[in-house]
């Protein structure tokens, strides 16, 4: 509803958790969950009630959970959506709650998935050579991921059950983006016509290096 923004932050000490204000600043960050895992916002069910999100367990790794938001916060208690011993992160539901994508690490690839919402029926498998950073267009008929350098984009039909085209590259030639971030990096605007992104500093590459001889004798005399 445009009215609250989730972030993670470890405002109280520890590790990053999930917190949420109001979006115009009017008032203070309400911390939603308590755990010792790092966790990260991913995406709210339509009606505003769901949050799903991603926790990195040392355990199972990489997992989805949902924290029913409109619940008192004295009563709301996570709960897993997907939460194997296999990677399982970045979430986004299609803009009508039907679809559930997310990024799962295959072996030698992370790849983007597609599951019904909410009774998880079903897995279909979108990217080809591998994907990060699922966004759903505005419309649901265009979901976006990442490969690489590649901004890729299949069509979806919900006509008859769920069926996706093979992957097309939107653009290329990435590389002075962020890449290799299990956070999202880039959005789609409501019309579908235009991607922004994050920028990440070139490392300079250094030109030359200096070497100390006889370092440590020179710290004893000091």
């Amino acid at each position: 509803d445009m009215r609250r923004l989730v972030f993670s932050s470890d405002l109280a000490g520890g590790p990053l958790n999930l917190y949420w204000k109001a979006a115009d600043g009017s008032d203070k960050a309400e911390r939603l969950t308590t755990s010792s895992n790092l966790q990260f916002p991913g995406t709210f069910t339509p009606d505003g009630r769901t949050l799903l999100y991603w926790e990195i367990d040392p355990t199972t790794r990489n997992n989805i959970w949902a924290l029913e938001v409109s619940e008192p916060a004295a009563t709301r208690q996570p709960r897993p959506l997907l939460n194997s011993e296999v990677d399982e992160t970045q979430p986004a539901l299609s803009p009508d709650g039907r679809w559930l994508a997310y990024t799962r690490k295959d072996p030698g690839h992370w790849q983007i998935y597609v599951q019904s919402f909410p009774d998880l029926q079903g897995k279909w498998q979108i990217s080809t050579e591998g994907g990060m950073e699922p966004v759903w267009s505005r419309s649901g008929k265009e979901l976006f991921y990442r490969a690489g350098n590649k901004i890729m984009s299949v069509t979806i039909s919900t006509v008859t059950g769920f069926q996706a085209s093979p992957p097309q590259p939107v653009f290329t030639g990435l590389s002075s983006f962020n890449v290799g971030t299990l956070l999202p990096t880039y959005d789609v605007s409501p019309d579908g016509q235009r991607i922004v992104m994050m920028k990440g500093e070139r490392d300079a590459v250094p030109t030359q290096f200096h070497a100390i001889v006889n370092w440590f004798a020179e710290l004893q005399k000091k």
